[in-house]
């Protein structure tokens, strides 16, 4: 495959992955680092067209010879080209080694994309620096002992021509390694400075950006909510009984919970089992006569914090009113109810696959602490 249809598949992938990552976090993250990716393998592209059109014109014989280019007037377009597509990888993996490096980490703040740039002079200065040195160092000492083979071939002045153009991209190679290795490791001391020196503003920040974007989901979801109400189930109505039973069957039959309806003999015991249990609380999201979902939690202790706790054990939506905002407003309420009992928070368990739910707690500011939910079926 041609190098520029290579170039082109790589954007569009790119891209493709930019997309989906917007889509699923409403953030254009990954497509910032993906541009600042591009931007820099292109300077790296333009940087070595540059550097070998200046090398062609010292010694032709490096590229016909050494490259094994071919001699002929388009020696010097194929010249450029071999140096933009061994730039442009260049740059390439030095964008991605430095974004590898600033990687999103919970305990050290990211660098902006000016200080990062900002790294960039590192390697493409020490390229520079270093093809000078070399190109002097093998001209004059020959370190490769390779001048007796090229006079076979080149008259001396050629020899030598070629001998500095050799040198100097073997040092374009070697800096560029060096300054690179150097700004990985600057890129993370900077990190950790920023997190002594910034840490708290940041974080701050951080909080109320989380806390302005929760505001705006409640809002939005108040917006197409206006005739819906969060009210606790009467659970002698009839009426609400039913409406309980019929958003778990629907709930149970979704492919990340069981994917069947729960089995008649368990299904008759769930109204009296919740009438029965002491700590029992049942919010139904209603609209008119019309209940559209439903929240079952039930009150426990937490032995760490010495407190109540709030453990939300079921949450649905009818299928047809999901993405309304009523999954938003029945947080809020289960959330309102927990302070009113003076819980110290609220526990609710989710499925790995069930990641629109985990988009879900997420806007309401619940943690992943990662723990692993086990049972023992005892019939």
């Amino acid at each position: 495959m041609p190098f520029w249809s290579r170039v082109l598949v790589l954007i569009t992938l790119l891209a493709v992955i930019a997309f989906w990552d917007y889509r699923r976090t409403r953030r254009w993250t990954r497509g910032r680092e993906y541009v600042f990716l591009l931007v820099i393998a292109l300077s790296g592209g333009v940087f070595g067209l540059a550097a070998d059109l200046v090398s062609s014109w010292i010694s032709a014989d490096y590229f016909a010879l050494g490259k094994e280019l071919g001699a002929g007037p388009a020696l010097r377009s194929r010249a450029i080209a071999l140096g933009f597509q061994a730039g442009f990888v260049a740059g390439a993996v030095t964008a991605a080694l430095l974004l590898v490096a600033n990687a999103t980490h919970k305990k050290r703040p990211a660098l902006d994309f000016q200080r990062l740039s900002i790294q960039l002079i590192k390697p493409f200065g020490a390229a520079l620096v270093c093809a000078f040195i070399f190109a002097a160092l093998f001209y004059f000492l020959d370190p490769l002992r390779a001048r007796p083979e090229l006079l076979d071939s080149l008259s001396p002045e050629l020899t030598d021509r070629f001998l500095m153009v050799w040198g100097s991209h073997c040092g374009f190679y070697l800096g560029a390694l060096a300054g690179l290795l150097q700004a990985f490791v600057d890129v993370r001391k900077e990190r950790k400075k920023l997190l002594e020196t910034e840490g708290p503003v940041i974080k701050a920040l951080e909080r109320q950006s989380r806390e302005q974007e929760k505001a705006r989901k409640v809002n939005l979801a108040a917006d197409g909510t206006r005739d819906i109400t969060v009210v606790e189930a009467n659970l002698e109505d009839p009426g609400h009984q039913n409406a309980i039973l019929y958003l778990l069957d629907e709930y149970a039959t979704e492919p990340v919970v069981s994917g069947d309806p729960p089995k008649p003999r368990a299904r008759a015991r769930v109204i009296p089992g919740l009438q029965e249990h002491p700590t029992s609380l049942v919010l139904l999201a209603v609209e008119g006569d019309e209940v559209l979902g439903l929240a079952i939690c039930f009150r426990v202790f937490s032995t760490f914090a010495g407190m109540p706790l709030l453990n939300l054990h079921d949450i649905a939506v009818r299928r047809e009113r999901r993405r309304q905002g009523i999954g938003q407003q029945l947080l809020g309420a289960v959330e309102t109810h927990a302070r009113r009992m003076g819980c110290c928070g609220v526990s609710l368990e989710v499925n790995a696959k069930n990641e629109s739910a985990q988009d879900l707690y997420r806007s309401f500011d619940f943690i992943d602490e990662g723990q692993l939910f086990w049972k023992k079926p005892l019939e």
